[in-house]
């Protein structure tokens, strides 16, 4: 969600961990299609871009008090993988920068901005 006062791009990452009920984190990370599995949105295409450094763009920007859109459909445990008195943990790490100027974005985020949005992202 923009919780600020003017248009923003908003990028986020997907942050997985096992986690028990004292808040504490398990020593080893849980592994994507080991450990668990992640649907991204329908339309995920349609909306987000990727990095190789697994950060997630929404192409448009994002108006004041308005949500991005979807972007995980569904995040489940495979099960008998999560290990013994742990739970996964998925957490959504977003940043936003002001929509204007594209320059700024493009500077800051290195994506290409056109007046269709964010169109290609850092490999």
């Amino acid at each position: 969600k923009n919780t600020g006062n003017t248009d923003a791009y908003i990028r986020a990452t997907v942050i997985v961990t096992w986690v028990n009920n004292d808040g504490n984190v398990y020593a080893t990370a849980p592994q994507e299609d080991t450990d668990y599995t992640i649907t991204l949105a329908d339309n995920f295409g349609e909306n987000w871009l990727t990095d190789s450094n697994g950060f997630y763009y929404c192409k448009a920007p994002v108006a004041p008090d308005s949500d991005t859109p979807l972007l995980i459909k569904e995040c489940k445990v495979i099960e008998g993988k999560a290990p013994e008195d742990y739970h996964l943990s998925v957490e959504i790490l977003a940043s936003a920068i002001q929509s204007e100027p594209s320059s700024v974005v493009a500077e800051q985020w290195g994506v290409t901005v056109t007046d269709s949005g964010i169109t290609q992202v850092p490999n």
